[in-house]
């Protein structure tokens, strides 16, 4: 339900993308080197009393659910940000990592020191993780507005189809074993 809904999200801010003129049709056409440090600062979210509150209850929200999955919260802060926010999918993407990282390393730690993170292994994909965050954020700095979200809606028809066909396998395993 999760990935059909990230997908819709995106191809909704897509099309709206593609109704609205201006500054939109400038990052889509120009991709992330329109925007300069000034205009990011435009598309700053509000900092009155409401729109923090609201923020700080999603990120609870977000915090007790990743850390029970096991699962990195990206997908839910970009589709919480393409929906609250007018941000451009660079921004919204560069916010979602930057607000995930603290709670993703709070799981790590608590979850290491009660003995249940093999610490080689961490370490090894974690490296390996860097450096492929490195490259692939220089590749999207490259895209246009509409390219990145492209890809991200393709990782997600991806992943989505993955995780599809192994829950339909783990549902088959468990009709066999009933014998419905």
């Amino acid at each position: 339900i999760l990935i059909p809904s990230y997908f819709l999200i995106q191809q909704r801010a897509l099309k709206n993308d593609e109704t609205e003129t201006g500054i939109n049709e400038e990052r889509t056409n120009e991709g992330v080197s329109s925007l300069s440090s000034s205009a990011s600062s435009s598309f700053l979210v509000s900092t009155d009393y409401i729109s923090l509150a609201k923020n700080s209850v999603f990120g609870g929200c977000l915090g007790m659910l990743t850390s029970i999955m096991g699962v990195g919260g990206v997908p839910l802060v970009m589709s919480y940000l393409t929906l609250t926010s007018d941000c451009p999918h660079h921004l919204i993407q560069g916010t979602a990592m930057a607000a995930c990282l603290p709670p993703v390393l709070i799981s790590a730690l608590s979850l290491g020191f009660s003995g249940h993170t093999p610490l080689a292994l961490a370490a090894s994909v974690a490296l390996g993780s860097m450096a492929g965050s490195f490259g692939g954020a220089h590749f999207a700095l490259h895209l246009s507005e509409n390219q990145l979200r492209q890809v991200y809606m393709a990782s997600l028809v991806v992943l989505g189809g993955r995780s599809l066909v192994a829950s339909l396998g783990n549902v088959s395993r468990l009709m066999k074993m009933k014998k419905w």
